[in-house]
């Protein structure tokens, strides 16, 4: 398993955003822990489920353990590929499923800022940063995510209103 995760690291993960190298290492962490120097070709869903289970007792949310494995589990493709493993071990990996909502703790969800909250910020940008302020605004109007507010084009708006509203 350690031979496998240096050969991706070194073929494959430099195609791959820092945020990805990042969770890829952390989970092959967990993996070898399980592993340890076991070949790459004996690793089957029930030690990838042992990992899992490590990451879960070490107390990671269960969209960071499912995000982990994916990593682990997107390793493999690229391993038959390469004919470091064979495809029946790749294949049999991927039947080990996602976590489901309560198999492991989940954190809490992210409430709204209280509306009186979002208008003093508001007026206090208005001024200081007006593109903020009006963002934040549309926000608040919408129930837009940050993300979705800030890749917003001027296409997707209908103008011939008084009140743009998004098409």
């Amino acid at each position: 398993v350690s031979k496998l995760a240096a050969a991706y690291r070194r073929d494959y993960e430099p195609k791959h955003p820092d945020r990805w190298k990042k969770v890829v290492g952390l989970a092959i962490r967990d993996l070898e822990a399980v592993c340890g120097e076991l070949p790459a070709e004996r690793v089957t869903p029930r030690l990838l489920k042992a990992a899992r289970q490590r990451m879960i007792e070490r107390g990671l949310a269960r969209r960071t353990t499912n995000h982990r494995i994916d990593a682990i589990q997107a390793m493999f493709p690229c391993a038959a590929a390469e004919e470091w493993v064979s495809g029946s071990v790749w294949h049999s990996i991927q039947a080990v499923r996602d976590l489901r909502p309560g198999e492991a703790h989940d954190y809490p969800p992210i409430e709204p800022a209280p509306l009186g909250s979002v208008i003093a910020c508001v007026q206090a940008l208005r001024h200081r940063t007006p593109m903020a302020a009006r963002l934040i605004r549309l926000q608040a109007h919408t129930r837009m995510r940050p993300g979705e507010a800030c890749t917003l084009r001027w296409d997707e708006l209908d103008t011939s209103d008084p009140k743009a509203w998004i098409a």
